[in-house]
């Protein structure tokens, strides 16, 4: 039940809502703004769940890196830039992948016991307490 191409650049799909702070951003902070100011993820229509956010993909306009390199990777022409162009072209298209996305990943169950765990703070492995 693993994820694909599709899935993952559908869920990056998620970067059309929400904010990040400048620091992590590819244009980093400007002169007027320190670094916890919050930039939009997607730069033309930020509070609004569609398909825009990859048309800003494909005018070069992500603030993260991460997302960009979904169509700047040389690997990413013949596997997730020919899926960016697809949900850029179709917002039903991309609604669809990201629903049947969302819900695939929504069935991953998490690793617990000796397998793996759920941390409390997902910067630091738990500690443990035997």
């Amino acid at each position: 039940m693993g994820l694909n191409d599709i899935d993952l650049v559908a869920l990056q799909g998620a970067h059309t809502f929400g904010r990040t702070k400048c620091q992590f951003t590819q244009q980093n902070c400007t002169a007027r703004q320190d670094e916890g100011t919050l930039v939009n993820l997607d730069v033309v229509t930020p509070d609004v769940f569609d398909n825009k956010y990859y048309g800003n993909l494909m005018h070069g306009r992500a603030p993260l890196s991460s997302d960009q390199v979904m169509l700047s990777d040389p690997v990413a022409a013949t596997t997730t830039a020919p899926i960016v162009r697809r949900f850029s072209d179709s917002q039903k298209d991309f609604f669809r992948n990201f629903a049947a996305s969302m819900t695939k990943m929504g069935n991953i169950g998490p690793l617990t016991g000796k397998d793996g765990e759920i941390r409390k703070n997902c910067r630091r492995v738990n500690k443990k307490y035997y």
